[in-house]
């Protein structure tokens, strides 16, 4: 049975759905404007005055700073890989190591296809590092992020939605389900009439329980001119008639759902998650308020007012600096000259700005390096983690959520490709720096008590084990070639034929003795 978007329609058009979204619009342009350093002036500027406002975006690096360290960044070479596995061979995998045995570690053709024709998409989408960037921005921003497939001449392509055009229609007695997404926004459009007015475009993505799969249809809706003056009792062909969704074009058919979605961070009260700047912006507003007053100080207190006590305004002379000040009263022998200056040094004001600096951090779960800053030559890698034990809490809620969502979008890509029976499993880095002098030396004892195998090691540094065993065993037999090269030369009694490296060793040896030899 096909979709019935006109009831969905009815639904998105609804009082409750609108008035939720509206809210949910207005705060997401809030959030927005802390991100991009578009914060509130507390402080009034005259005309052509000194602006002393002072905006430090706090929230703008709170945000950077966790998308940065949940995808990490190709420069630094900790960016996150995709492993392509057969889902039949993962599971026999999986299954051998359960019973202690080794898994398959070569890469069949079929495999490397499938990898291949994953870098062609997000190449053709940008390249992975835009794609996780604008990802994690958007959901960190937002509160929650949309994934898009789109399907051209070229091959499929992966397109990240705005949140502020994207919303969600599920199932009242079960938020786990979606009956729909909604993408909407302003365009342009030519009447019956041929004149250019204003439209709104809706995508509506509904999910057909029946066949299980989904359906893609593009509407519009004319918006109107007043003097056109809509009636609902006029036709849908006349223009001056109450505007109506029209469909263009026709449905697509898909089965897969073209759009994946998921939260930022955890929000149980509700489909759509939590940004990382929830709870914070007051703060950020509030180092700003405290930072633009002690700037309107700093600038008045740097060219101090001259008082002058007793003496008769008159017969001073407009100093160089600001104004002169003349107080009178006072008997010419009590007349004195002054600057004007502060009685304290803002110690209290900036007391209380770190106050505020440590909540922001604290309520955003980040870790503010400015607080050890002057220790950090002397944390270990397990002091480390533990001043970021909460932002590591708040990295790994993020990875159960964009985890899932990238492996669902590698499998609807795979089954666009013809590679249905692929799938991709995440590779996560370290998200901290770490000294590998204490990390080595870890794994070594590890090993010497052999509940670590090389391979494993090996991995835990960053390095493929199949390349390394590899170079290892070629190693070892040009070390073995050299070794037999050296006895035979002895044997026959010919060091000059000996490699340099053990020319050394043979000049030691006694005379009329024999090295001794395994072979």
């Amino acid at each position: 049975m096909a979709i019935d978007f006109d009831i969905l329609h009815s639904m998105f058009d609804s009082e409750g759905y609108k008035t939720d979204e509206s809210a949910r619009r207005l705060k997401l342009e809030g959030f927005w404007k802390f991100y991009n350093g578009d914060h509130k002036h507390f402080l009034k500027t005259p005309i052509d005055g000194v602006d002393d406002n002072v905006t430090i975006n706090f929230c703008g690096v709170l945000v950077d700073r966790a998308v940065s360290r949940l995808f990490g960044d190709s420069v630094r070479g900790d960016l996150i890989k995709m492993d392509v596995r057969d889902r039949e061979e993962k599971k026999l995998d999986t299954a051998k190591l359960d019973e202690g045995e080794e898994p398959t570690k070569s890469k069949d053709s079929r495999e490397v296809e499938a990898r291949a024709f994953l870098n062609s998409v997000f190449e053709r989408s940008g390249g992975l590092q835009k794609i996780y960037n604008r990802l994690g921005v958007y959901g960190a921003v937002g509160g929650h992020y949309f994934l898009k497939l789109m399907v051209e001449d070229l091959g499929p392509r992966v397109i990240i939605l705005d949140p502020m055009i994207t919303s969600i229609l599920i199932s009242p007695d079960d938020k786990d389900r979606v009956l729909a997404y909604k993408v909407e926004y302003e365009t342009m459009r030519k009447d019956a009439r041929n004149r250019v007015v204003e439209a709104t475009f809706r995508q509506i993505t509904a999910h057909d329980v029946e066949t299980d799969g989904w359906e893609v249809a593009d509407f519009i809706r004319m918006n109107h001119r007043i003097d056109d003056a809509p009636d609902a009792n006029k036709t849908l062909e006349d223009t001056t008639s109450t505007p109506k969704w029209v469909q263009e074009g026709k449905t697509d058919l898909w089965d897969v759902c073209p759009i994946m979605d998921g939260q930022n961070l955890p929000n149980a009260n509700d489909i759509y998650g939590k940004s990382d700047m929830d709870n914070v912006t007051g703060l950020n507003d509030e180092i700003n308020f405290l930072m633009s007053n002690v700037n309107k100080i700093v600038r008045f207190q740097g060219h101090p007012r001259t008082v002058g006590i007793g003496v008769d305004a008159s017969g001073i002379q407009e100093t160089a600096i600001e104004n002169f000040w003349s107080v009178p009263g006072a008997t010419p022998d009590e007349a004195e000259i002054f600057n004007l200056e502060m009685k304290s040094d803002l110690a209290a004001i900036f007391g209380f700005f770190q106050i505020i600096r440590e909540a922001f951090w604290t309520i955003g779960r980040e870790a503010d390096p400015a607080t050890f800053k002057e220790k950090i030559g002397n944390v270990t890698n397990f002091g480390l983690r533990v001043l970021f034990l909460d932002a590591l809490n708040k990295l790994g809620q993020k990875r159960q959520s964009y985890g899932p969502a990238l492996i669902r979008l590698s499998e609807s890509l795979f089954a666009l490709g013809d590679f249905g029976n692929m799938t991709v499993d995440i590779l996560w880095g370290d998200p901290l720096p770490s000294d590998p002098r204490e990390a080595v030396e870890t794994l070594t004892i590890e090993h010497t008590l052999g509940i670590v195998s090389k391979e494993t090691a090996a991995q835990e540094r960053g390095r493929n084990w199949l390349e390394e065993e590899q170079r290892i065993k070629k190693e070892q037999r040009d070390e073995e070639s050299v070794t037999a090269k050296f006895v035979r030369n002895m044997q026959r009694g010919d060091p000059t034929n000996m490699p340099q490296n053990m020319r050394g060793q043979n000049a030691r040896l006694p005379k009329n003795t024999t090295p001794p030899s395994d072979v």
